[in-house]
């Protein structure tokens, strides 16, 4: 096959199946290994339109993670153990995009890493600067990480707000930048700053920036985001949002979907979870240590799907029921880290 086809053409081939099958062609010569680890093929494979997703499905407490094809089987891929070398006490979920999971721990999230859960392999970034100062008592830090497809990078910002002893938040906080492409940080200092109340609130990141959500009243400036809102008027109602940018300087906030909550009963409650794709939402049972998940069709208004019984995703897991809640986000392979140590 090699000397039949050119390398485009192989390429083109070769960037439509699934990673595990990738590693191993990288076995069967060498052109097949030098051209799946070449940057160039790499950048093709993250970029093309039929890349596989899956749901991954991972436990509020415990190290491993399952996949499972996005499809209405929804048969598990794989089942992954986080990476040996990472002190997992006190470890966080900062983000999953375009392949790459961030992770970090401790309060001041000093210590990040990237890891890819397809190919086993993981980065441990270089340590963001933290002030050193005697006169502040601790630090409460933020992430936000993403993948910028412009530019063919991924980036970490993270918020540090400073407190003196007494406990007292300072008017200024320091933003740092991680690049991929560099392996650096960037850091600029931010005064008067203190409607970045809560750092803790979870984040988001879009067109390169990140943004930190609360309640919907509480929304930093973006564009093309997409917001879940539970709206109490007339009843326990989803809303989906989505921020468009009309023109440079403004941004519209435009209703797509009304889900009434309601018409499920009180017990158990459903929650908004991820999109599973364009016309499907995962909706997770809120009942206690009770785990479920239903797929929602938006256009026909209707559960296409319930998945009460998860003995199974409990095992993959590798976690008791009961010990805490499961979550789920959308996933789709990739090869960045493939040929780092």
């Amino acid at each position: 096959m090699a000397a039949t086809f050119s390398e485009d053409i192989l390429s083109e081939i070769l960037k439509r199946l699934p990673v595990s099958s990738l590693i191993k062609f990288m076995l069967v010569q060498k052109s097949w290994y030098h051209l799946i680890r070449s940057s160039y093929f790499k950048a093709l494979y993250s970029h093309h339109d039929e890349k596989i997703t899956y749901i991954l499905f991972r436990a509020s407490c415990g190290h491993r993670i399952s996949l499972r094809v996005n499809d209405k089987q929804c048969n598990q891929y794989s089942s992954v153990l986080s990476p040996e070398g990472i002190e997992w006490d006190g470890f966080g979920f900062y983000g999953i995009s375009n392949g790459l999971i961030c992770l970090s721990t401790g309060s001041t999230l000093k210590q990040v890493y990237f890891w890819n859960p397809v190919i086993r392999k993981y980065k441990t970034l270089r340590d963001s600067p933290i002030l050193d100062d005697p006169a502040f008592g601790f630090v409460v830090a933020s992430l936000a990480f993403g993948y910028l497809p412009k530019i063919d990078d991924y980036k970490v910002i993270k918020i540090e707000r400073y407190h003196d002893k007494e406990g007292k938040p300072q008017s200024f906080v320091y933003v740092h930048v991680y690049s991929l492409s560099t392996n650096s940080w960037k850091t600029v200092k931010k005064n008067n700053f203190m409607g970045f109340e809560n750092p803790e609130m979870d984040s988001v990141f879009v067109n390169g920036a990140a943004y930190w959500i609360g309640t919907a009243d509480q929304l930093w400036k973006s564009s093309n985001l997409c917001l879940f809102c539970i709206e109490f008027s007339n009843g326990r109602n989803l809303g989906i949002w989505i921020l468009e940018n009309e023109a440079e300087i403004k941004d519209v906030w435009t209703k797509k979907f009304t889900l009434a909550l309601d018409k499920f009963g009180e017990t158990p409650r459903w929650w908004p979870e991820n999109f599973r794709n364009n016309d499907e939402i995962i909706l997770m049972k809120d009942h206690g240590f009770e785990c479920g998940f239903m797929s929602y069709d938006i256009k026909k208004d209707e559960p296409t799907e319930v998945i009460d019984d998860l003995s199974n995703l409990f095992s993959a897991l590798n976690v008791e029921p009961g010990t805490g809640c499961i979550l789920a986000s959308l996933f789709a392979e990739n090869l960045v880290l493939l040929g780092d140590n």
